[in-house]
């Protein structure tokens, strides 16, 4: 029997997430496990990498498939001799309005190729057709999300875009109620269901985490904003199964690691998993 992880920060960060803890708890019972996921990752590489994954494994009946999607104002690139691209979110400090021409079609600026309806349809077909898939092959399959789906675009398109924003919105918003029922997730998603808040008052109230002790990293103290592994722990037993004794012990010497410390170090953690999964994997981790 065998348990696959596939997702973006959630899945696969500097300490143990959801994904980690229930590999970590099947391990124990004789599961061979695997985390396919990356930071930053948006859909079309968890999409990529589940099916590289199928090639090789041959996905049947008594695997089960941990899968976490991501926000789908993302672009993943795989780029031969330097592995995977995957920066998370189109974001104003990455673009510019300068004029460009690409496969032959001319931009006015960056983020009308980083277009809002592209990416709804693009992600809602690849969600929808995965789903599909995989129920079809019989593998016991868990979903979940980043964030309700239809969270964010707003903010998107009044920062980004000046044309046709109300348009726009209402277009994202039809794309994803026609394929509502098929990219539905089995479990709620995470940061909404952990009450995760995107306003200042929530991130003054996270620990405070940073890359490394390298002056040059100091700058990027910021609150942590993703689930410490017990929150993510207290997301499985809510809304997935409950943990047993051994699994409850990891999860709180996690906990001691992570409350104990102020700002919270995260390379001094050194929860690396240094296994290559799959051809296209860079090995960076998290």
């Amino acid at each position: 029997m065998r348990i696959f992880a596939f997702g973006c920060s959630l899945t696969q960060y500097f300490y143990p997430t959801w994904a980690d803890i229930l590999l970590y708890q099947y391990k124990n019972k004789g599961y061979e496990t695997s985390n396919w996921a990356k930071s930053g990752a948006g859909n079309m590489y968890i999409n990529m990498r589940l099916w590289e994954a199928n090639s090789i494994h041959k996905f049947n009946k008594d695997d089960i498939i941990l899968l976490q999607w991501s926000s789908m104002f993302r672009e993943d690139r795989y780029h031969m001799g330097h592995g995977w691209w995957t920066p998370g979110n189109f974001h104003q400090s990455h673009m510019d309005d300068g004029k460009f021409e690409l496969n032959n079609y001319q931009y006015t600026n960056k983020w009308q190729w980083a277009d809002m309806i592209h990416c709804t349809m693009r992600d809602c077909s690849l969600i929808s057709s995965t789903h599909k898939a995989l129920k079809a092959i019989g593998c016991k399959v868990v979903t979940t999300n980043f964030r309700d789906p239809i969270e964010g675009w707003e903010e998107q398109s009044l920062t980004f875009n000046q044309d046709n924003k109300k348009l726009e919105l209402e277009d994202v918003r039809s794309i994803l109620e026609i394929y509502k029922d098929d990219i539905a997730t089995s479990v709620p998603p995470i940061l909404n269901a952990l009450g995760f808040g995107t306003n200042e008052e929530f991130f003054n109230s996270r620990p405070k985490s940073v890359p490394s002790r390298k002056p040059e990293h100091q700058y990027m103290l910021n609150p942590e904003v993703h689930p410490l592994t017990h929150e993510a722990a207290e997301f499985i037993e809510t809304h997935i199964e409950k943990l047993d004794t051994k699994t409850k012990e990891f999860v709180d010497s996690w906990k001691q690691k992570l409350i104990n410390n102020d700002p919270i170090y995260l390379e001094d953690l050194q929860w690396v998993n240094p296994n290559k999964v799959g051809w296209s994997d860079d090995r960076w981790r998290p």
